[in-house]
């Protein structure tokens, strides 16, 4: 019988309980292993996941870092009026970048730094405990192969010395047909159990290895959640870098620009053609008024929802929490 076909019948038999003159026969435990690789498989697929996660927000993070680099190269669209003799022109005729004062340097410095932390520092570590595990499922196969090897040989052994036994009750008759039966019957177990013997080596030697990287990669699991917290760190380290580039001093003491839906209140935009247009004296655009109506309306709208939905008087976070679970 060869080897192949013996791990498939044995495979057979332990699954649908078919081998009935084995009553007493007991398979192989392999179960510290199976319970442990089980949990190994529920862990790698969640693993995974966060590295999909992780390269997904690196390709994102890299877009919009050359996005914004590419935005801030693009001349500013300018405004145009009328002559007193009705031609279109410029207000400004020189073109000017819209990042003319941004330090574009920094962007690189960004993405660089984006690529190589993440990579080094969070991909590569789930990498190799992915690549790890796929190596123990591979040895939980060859070990299974040979737990299964092994109790086919097993019981052929078995049987071989029941025939053994009963050929040699009858010997007393004297018979020499039986006589040379039984012997050949005692060099075949002999060989068999010799086999057996072998088998039972190798898969106890594989089985203490297997239990020892199996139990290396589940430690390793306490620390791996560790690279997480380091992928939202260089994150942020990431767009401060980015954010450096710009000139934000004036933004601690006026607030970030917000839009009003008010803004075009303050132009006085006329109909048809005609005379140049006339400002009002603020200067401020849709871009550049601060504190306008919509904060009044952003204001009284989030009042209105945590009248109606926090009347606890709690925030609609409070009782939220974030963070995702190895």
């Amino acid at each position: 019988m060869g080897v192949g076909w013996r791990r498939t019948n044995e495979a057979l038999k332990q699954k649908w309980n078919v081998a009935s003159n084995d009553k007493g026969f007991v398979v192989t435990s392999n179960s510290r292993n199976e319970m442990m690789m089980r949990d190994a498989e529920k862990f790698a697929y969640q693993l995974r996941k966060v590295e999909a996660h992780v390269k997904r927000m690196q390709k994102d993070a890299h877009e919009m870092i050359s996005d914004t680099r590419n935005i801030m190269l693009c001349s500013l669209p300018r405004t145009f009026d009328f002559t007193p003799s009705g031609q279109a022109v410029p207000e400004d005729p020189d073109p000017k970048l819209i990042g003319q004062s941004v330090q574009l340097d920094r962007f690189a410095s960004a993405d660089a730094l984006l690529k190589q932390r993440l990579d080094e520092e969070v991909s590569e570590p789930l990498e190799a405990w992915l690549a790890a595990f796929l190596d123990v499922q591979s040895r939980m196969r060859k070990l299974e192969a040979l737990r299964l090897e092994l109790d086919s040989r097993r019981r052929t052994v078995d049987n071989l010395y029941a025939v053994a036994e009963r050929q040699k009750q009858g010997l007393e008759a004297g018979s020499a047909k039986l006589r040379e039966k039984h012997e050949a019957t005692l060099r075949t177990l002999q060989h068999k159990e010799s086999k057996k013997n072998a088998v039972l080596a190798a898969f106890q030697e594989h089985e203490s290895n297997t239990y020892q990287a199996l139990y290396t990669l589940l430690k390793d699991t306490t620390c791996l959640k560790d690279y997480t917290a380091v992928a939202y760190s260089i994150l942020q380290d990431v767009f401060g870098t980015a954010c450096t580039a710009f000139d934000t001093r004036g933004f601690h003491v006026q607030g970030i620009p917000s839009y009003s839906p008010h803004a075009t209140a303050e132009w006085n935009i006329p109909t048809q053609q005609g005379p140049a247009l006339h400002k009002s004296s603020s200067g401020r655009g849709f871009f550049r008024t601060l504190s306008g109506a919509f904060r009044s309306r952003k204001t009284d709208s989030a009042n209105t929802e945590e009248a109606q939905y926090c009347g606890n008087g709690h925030s609609a976070f409070d009782n939220m929490s974030m963070g995702w679970h190895l």
